[in-house]
């Protein structure tokens, strides 16, 4: 479970990574991120019904992405906001399939250091 520190949760703070923000896509999601004031970067996962209908694997893909975002910590760069919106091709994808299109996507938003 990310911590609180690391989670994005107000309204103001979508809005404006929505509206402001850059967005950058791999075939299971969509990546939308801005730059904050905070130190360090914070995230949200979006998993909505039209992904699956079933509670249990929304909630299985966000709790996969949320891996692995806790397994990349210090290589995501601090001070952004980092919405991760889910496609419906991600419902039925393997773990490592969803690893690489996490990757790809973050590499694409130039979020990652060191690739």
């Amino acid at each position: 479970m990310l911590a609180s520190n690391f989670r994005l949760k107000q309204q103001k703070d979508f809005k404006k990574t929505f509206s402001t923000g850059k967005t950058a896509s791999s075939g299971l999601f969509v990546v939308k991120y801005s730059k904050n004031s905070a130190r360090n970067s914070r995230f949200a996962v979006i998993v909505s019904n039209k992904v699956s209908k079933k509670a249990v694997l929304r909630n299985k893909l966000r709790r996969r992405v949320k891996s692995w975002l806790l397994e990349q910590g210090t290589n995501i760069l601090p001070g952004q906001d980092v919405i991760i919106i889910a496609k419906h091709q991600a419902a039925g994808a393997e773990i490592n399939e969803i690893r690489k299109n996490l990757e790809k996507a973050f590499v694409r938003a130039k979020l990652i250091k060191n690739v």
